[in-house]
């Protein structure tokens, strides 16, 4: 996925930034993914080190505004 290969994510970690990225909250992305909330969280922490980031909100700003700049063909894969 293009959020594997830009932030060098595990599989795991990436369909948790692919939740947030959606919009959707950390407790309620661990309900769907079927994982506990401190497994999330961990994964979230992984996010934060692989994106230079240290919150929620500025990663989700930083793949919205990077994702303009991505051809469309590479988005689809994400």
């Amino acid at each position: 996925s293009w959020l594997r290969a830009r932030f060098g994510l595990t599989a795991a970690a990436a369909r948790v930034a692919a939740h947030l990225v959606a919009g959707e909250s950390l407790g309620s992305t661990a309900k769907q993914l079927g994982i506990s909330g401190e497994t999330a969280r961990t994964h979230l922490k992984a996010i934060f080190r692989s994106s230079h980031t240290h919150k929620q909100s500025h990663f989700v700003r930083l793949v919205m505004t990077e994702r303009l700049h991505v051809p469309q063909s590479y988005r689809d894969g994400s």
